[in-house]
């Protein structure tokens, strides 16, 4: 990794919607990159992962 590697950073936020938390996100991180997004529905328990997808519109890379 070397003396310039960034520590990986987890933190998590809870979805509210009209004053109740009805879900979590959690995030890891290293540097400016996300590397890990997943939702958990706290009333299914569902987890829904993200992928980074690289996508081009009009000519313009998106992540």
């Amino acid at each position: 990794m070397g003396d310039n590697a960034k520590p990986e950073i987890y933190y998590s936020m809870n979805e509210i919607i009209d004053g109740k938390i009805t879900g979590k996100y959690r995030f890891m991180s290293q540097g400016y990159l996300l590397y890990d997004v997943a939702y958990t529905n706290r009333k299914t328990g569902k987890v829904t992962y993200f992928e980074k997808k690289k996508l081009k519109l009009k000519g313009i890379e998106c992540l």
